[in-house]
């Protein structure tokens, strides 16, 4: 069975213009698909870390890291717990995907026994884990 040239180039006209108009699309959207990579890069960030306090609690009778401030106390950068959580942590310690900006730490005063984590990046401003 033959096939007639006419169908290739009109499929690889139809190709070509496919990747055209998905590029386009594309070029608008970098900021955006860049700001949602770096947001579901701190979410998975943000509750490794609540993993790793809530597994050093396990292991330590029920009490948090020292590090974790008391409710109503100022919120602590979350390397202040490297000491204490780091070896719960497979790999590098987690840091804001932004060098500018950084993971903070504070208790719930709300909700007993309950720990926040976010980052003080403006655009991670709505992203918080708290456990």
């Amino acid at each position: 069975m033959q096939i007639d040239k006419s169908k290739i180039e009109l499929i690889t006209i139809g190709v070509i213009i496919a990747m055209l108009v998905i590029g386009v699309v594309f070029s608008f959207r970098p900021p955006a698909l860049f700001r949602e990579a770096r947001n579901a890069t701190r979410k998975n960030h943000m509750e490794l870390v609540i993993t790793a306090i809530y597994t050093y609690a396990i292991d330590h009778g029920g009490f948090f890291p020292d590090c974790i401030p008391e409710p109503n106390e100022e919120a602590v950068e979350i390397t202040e717990c490297l000491d204490q959580i780091g070896e719960y942590i497979k790999g590098p310690f987690p840091t804001d995907p932004d060098p500018n900006h950084r993971y903070m730490i504070e208790s719930v005063p709300e909700i007993e026994k309950k720990i926040r984590v976010f980052s003080t990046a403006p655009e991670a401003a709505s992203l918080e884990v708290i456990q």
